[in-house]
């Protein structure tokens, strides 16, 4: 008797579609979306397990309007380790998402026995690039943080926040690095070759990501949003990938009304 006539007399679904499955087990997927998965699962557990959240949380009111004295009361309540910690899961969350199609095509140009090593090389030029960038995207959050509370103060610093990143998120400026970033890396088909054009590619790949997508984090960190203002941020991303010509005025009002939002609220 056959698997499929198994299934059916046994009643029993297979757990996943085996067109899913064979999906989720492509490159792109395999080594992009499951790690994400695992990192925003992390995220939001973490909270629960009476882990404080150091830069995706929402920041404390501080009994002063002086930025100084809100900076100093910031950087007495970080931790180092946990905010390089929760930064290295928030890039893996946010991040991984916006490379499926990359690591895709890149699969499918490289030879069958590089596969792996060249995509897992390209992936850790580009996440190491966002990786280093981790403490002074802290440094930016934080002092963010401190000059919107001592000029609107923690109860409206949200939508300020959120406004400006709205502002960047349909600059000129911002429209035309995501055009140039809209490009496919050249890579051998196998070899050191390929792994040295990974890495680099990698590399370069984050550089525009970082210049597009690094304003908007800290914005949404700043705001406060935690990981619901990052899970979103991250559907907005992923939509502006999926078009040539992305028209990002939409985005920028969501943002806005997540500000309006995170005020009442």
């Amino acid at each position: 008797m056959s698997a499929t006539a198994t299934t059916v007399s046994s009643g029993r679904a297979p757990v996943l579609n085996p067109a899913f499955a064979g999906r989720l087990a492509a490159p792109g997927p395999r080594f992009t979306l499951l790690p994400a998965l695992a990192a925003w699962g992390l995220l939001l557990l973490l909270p629960a397990a009476n882990f404080d959240l150091q830069i995706c949380a929402t920041p404390p009111a501080t009994p002063t309007a002086a930025f100084g004295q809100a900076w100093a009361v910031s950087l007495a309540g970080l931790h180092p380790p946990a905010a390089l910690a929760e930064w290295a899961l928030m890039v893996l969350a946010m991040m991984l998402p916006l490379m499926v199609a990359e690591t895709g095509q890149i699969a499918a140009r490289v030879y069958r026995r590089s596969r792996t090593g060249v995509v897992l090389t390209y992936l850790s030029g580009y996440l190491g690039a966002w990786l280093l960038a981790g403490p002074l995207v802290i440094l930016l959050t934080l002092a963010a943080r401190a000059g919107l509370q001592s000029v609107a103060g923690p109860a409206v610093s949200p939508l300020p926040a959120l406004g400006a990143g709205a502002l960047w998120m349909i600059s000129p400026l911002r429209l035309r690095l995501l055009a140039r970033g809209h490009y496919r890396p050249v890579i051998a088909a196998g070899g050191h070759r390929a792994l040295k054009d990974a890495a680099r590619a990698g590399a370069g790949k984050a550089g525009f990501c970082l210049l597009t997508c690094l304003p908007l984090m800290v914005a949404m960190q700043a705001a406060g949003g935690g990981p619901a203002g990052m899970a979103l941020l991250t559907v907005l991303l992923i939509a502006e990938r999926r078009t040539a010509r992305p028209a990002p005025q939409g985005s920028a009002m969501v943002l806005i009304f997540f500000g309006f939002y995170a005020v009442l609220v």
